[in-house]
């Protein structure tokens, strides 16, 4: 599909306002919750302040737009219970905006060291449904990483931030050039961050360091770049029961080598060697 039909496509879902985003749905601002390439903040509705929503802002600039965009198409083809989905699209006079549910319990790093292994086996599992959905649905998510699995009230986990996804074909998985953010980049990227990727096999390697740091309770922000790689630390890493089933699964998931990496259908295998996993990851 060329460029112009694809925002023809999207267009119907993204309506134009004179207003900001704020006044037009009816929101008060309340704090931001985060300031990357996209600032998100933290609203209630003004009819009842006890109703909670994230809106997301794009730059009204080509880049981002193109980002904003993006999201918007991606998002339109999703329907999964672990994926959080826009309730609004809408283009304003300096900005762009995306309106979600808000998470209460916030990214997955809150959880970091909180919760015992079973809930964070928990969210693991729910966000590898997740993935797995998109790649049965030939999409790579591009950017796995704790900051982008939110977590309710109810401990129910969302994958979200699909403005780097892409699309691929049943044919070929391979992605151009470097996305994603450092430290949740496969070794593939960081050597040859111009070059072709098996996107696939890159979400995985994302994935695996999502796990490690539920594992390890460590943020990858809380390890000094000069430490031991992540695959090093888990082979040296003195395991006990029940986490030491993790090992092989780690090893499998940060393998540099992506031929040999697991993809995610062979993750789901592993995960179901588990006595205490099979059940649930039958249903994934």
């Amino acid at each position: 599909m060329s460029l112009l039909s694809e925002l023809n496509s999207i267009s119907p879902l993204v309506k134009e306002y004179a207003k900001d985003v704020f006044q037009t749905f009816g929101l008060t601002k309340e704090e931001l919750l985060e300031q990357t390439r996209c600032n998100i903040y933290l609203a209630h509705k003004n009819t009842d302040t006890s109703v909670k929503k994230v809106v997301k802002f794009y730059r009204r600039c080509k880049k981002s737009s193109q980002r904003f965009y993006n999201e918007v198409a991606i998002a339109k083809k999703l329907k999964h219970p672990n994926v959080i989905i826009f309730e609004e699209a809408a283009s304003f006079p300096k900005h762009h905006a995306l309106i979600m549910p808000y998470c209460e319990l916030g990214a997955l790093y809150n959880m970091i060291g909180k919760v015992p292994i079973h809930i964070s086996e928990h969210y693991f599992l729910q966000t590898c449904s997740a993935v797995k959905y998109l790649h049965d649905n030939f999409i790579v998510h591009r950017d796995i990483k704790l900051d982008n699995i939110l977590v309710d009230a109810n401990q129910k986990v969302y994958l979200t931030d699909f403005d780097m996804s892409c699309t691929v074909s049943w044919e070929s998985s391979i992605v151009h050039n470097a996305g994603g953010t450092t430290g949740y980049r496969a070794p593939e990227m960081v050597m040859s961050p111009k070059g072709s990727y098996d996107g696939y096999k890159l979400d995985v390697f994302a994935l695996g360091v999502v796990l490690f740091c539920l594992i390890f309770e460590k943020d990858v922000e809380d390890l000094d770049e000069t430490s031991m790689s992540y695959l090093d630390m888990v082979k040296t890493y003195i395991w006990t029961f029940p986490v030491h089933f993790y090992k092989n699964v780690l090893e499998c998931m940060l393998e540099p080598d992506p031929k040999a990496r697991w993809d995610m259908r062979g993750l789901i295998k592993g995960l179901g060697q588990a006595s205490w996993l099979a059940a649930r990851v039958s249903n994934l």
